[in-house]
């Protein structure tokens, strides 16, 4: 055999070498990372029941529509690629790859369902300040349009009704002035009409539709402000003496409003005089002061502190709802 023959020969052996280190059987996996596989496939399957689980029960209104669909969309995707890696289980040489892939858009999906799963008091307390924001505007709506000379708003935290002092009280005056009584008195009927949503008490009428975040009110809290003329003492008296007015001008045309009660079974009309200690805007100009003589009705909405106490209003608002 030549020199040349046997350089060939070994060309050749190298070659089938080669592609012998190249070839993998395609259809097989080993017996371990065949059960890892699976094991990885359970935990995934079980983490869409806990986000599907989640979804459903949180779809009372707690999250807006576009957030809840792409949501379902995505753990409807994962779940068919779920289905599908079962199917190539052990026959696929690139079933881990798929996995890794797979478990990344969990987790996003994941992150993104946690405010659901983990986080049950937030939610609660983003769709009780949504009910109370949609709450106040509808009274500012109807008393704005029975009474545009109040001026009044939707405080900017969301949580209260303000009106222009100088609409109700003539300046430096406890008393209400000529011609605010009947609007006071409109204004108590309007509170009393909407209240027994959001309250306990033998005036309670809840129902999922006035009220489907069960949302309660804690206090609902009349309170005077001043602007900044004048000693503090004289200013907090002023302001209080203002609140206490308004309160017994209610009470006296509505004395329903003194009964609907909170969680705890009391009564959530409340009174407070701030004097000029929270102004909503600078006291340097006729219109910021101005702006600073106001009443505000203030909603004080209960905040759970535990997941337990959620279910608790919910229980106790179902009683009330039940036949």
């Amino acid at each position: 055999m030549t020199d040349m023959t046997v350089s060939i020969l070994f060309i050749v052996l190298i070659l089938l070498a080669f592609f012998a280190s190249q070839l993998r059987p395609e259809q097989t996996v080993t017996v371990s990372e065949y059960e890892r596989v699976v094991a990885q496939l359970d935990e995934r399957e079980a983490q869409l029941r806990v986000a599907q689980s989640a979804i459903e029960d949180w779809t009372d209104g707690t999250l807006d529509v576009a957030t809840l669909l792409r949501l379902r969309e995505d753990v409807l995707r994962l779940t068919t690629e779920v289905t599908n890696l079962q199917a190539r289980a052990g026959r696929s040489e690139d079933l881990e790859q798929d996995i890794v892939v797979l478990r990344e858009e969990l987790n996003r999906a994941r992150t993104q369902l946690s405010l659901i799963e983990v986080n049950p008091l937030e939610m609660y307390n983003s769709s009780v300040a949504q009910e109370r924001e949609n709450l106040l505007t509808s009274l500012r709506d109807q008393i704005a349009e029975e009474f545009p000379e109040l001026g009044v708003r939707v405080s900017d935290g969301k949580d209260a009704l303000q009106f222009q002092g100088e609409g109700l009280f003539a300046s430096g005056s406890p008393r209400l002035s000529a011609g605010s009584q009947i609007k006071i008195e409109r204004i108590a009927d309007l509170i009393h009409a909407v209240l027994p949503c959001y309250t306990m008490g033998p005036q309670s009428a809840y129902d999922a539709q006035c009220n489907p975040s069960f949302a309660i009110v804690e206090a609902l809290q009349i309170e005077g402000h001043t602007d900044s003329d004048g000693s503090a003492n004289a200013n907090v008296s002023l302001s209080s003496q203002r609140a206490a007015t308004t309160y017994g001008a209610m009470i006296s045309h509505q004395p329903g409003l003194n009964i609907h009660q909170n969680f705890t079974d009391q009564p959530v009309l409340s009174v407070a005089g701030y004097g000029e200690d929270r102004p909503v805007t600078l006291n340097s100009s006729p219109e910021g002061k101005s702006a600073n003589r106001r009443i505000d009705l203030r909603f004080i909405m209960l905040r759970p502190a535990s997941i337990e106490d959620i279910d608790s209003i919910k229980d106790g608002f179902l009683r009330l709802d039940a036949p």
